[in-house]
């Protein structure tokens, strides 16, 4: 999925509806690798448009554009918390994929991303 976002960057539009699909199934999956992964693909897209932003090229604002679908899908995977993850640190779960996605949404989306992440750390401190 990495690499779908690094060398297909342009071509993802004609399937970004299948994409968005298949990656939210994906981080609902039990599997700890293949949730992983969608929120891999995500963080890897960002980065791609956070970078094209900085250096001041073209980017297709595809983050932008699903912000209100992929936020929820971030936080529904912090919530995904396995203490297994940190006796093995080559296998990243859940939560800590999504953790990093949220960090380059963060750098991407600035004070986009404010509100929803208030609303999340209200509704889920315990």
């Amino acid at each position: 999925m990495r690499e779908v976002a690094v060398q297909e960057y342009e071509s993802v539009e004609f399937y970004f509806k299948t994409i968005c699909e298949t990656t939210a199934n994906a981080a609902n999956s039990p599997s700890n690798k293949v949730g992983a992964q969608a929120y891999e693909f995500w963080t890897t897209l960002a980065e791609v448009e956070l970078e094209r932003k900085t250096k001041g090229t073209v980017y297709k604002t595809y983050i932008d554009n699903c912000k209100n679908e992929l936020m929820p899908l971030v936080f529904s995977g912090l919530l995904k918390i396995n203490f297994e993850e940190d006796e093995d640190d080559e296998v990243w779960g859940h939560s800590l994929s999504a953790a990093c996605c949220l960090k380059i949404l963060a750098q991407l989306l600035k004070d986009d991303v404010m509100d929803p992440v208030v609303q999340f750390v209200a509704a889920n401190i315990m």
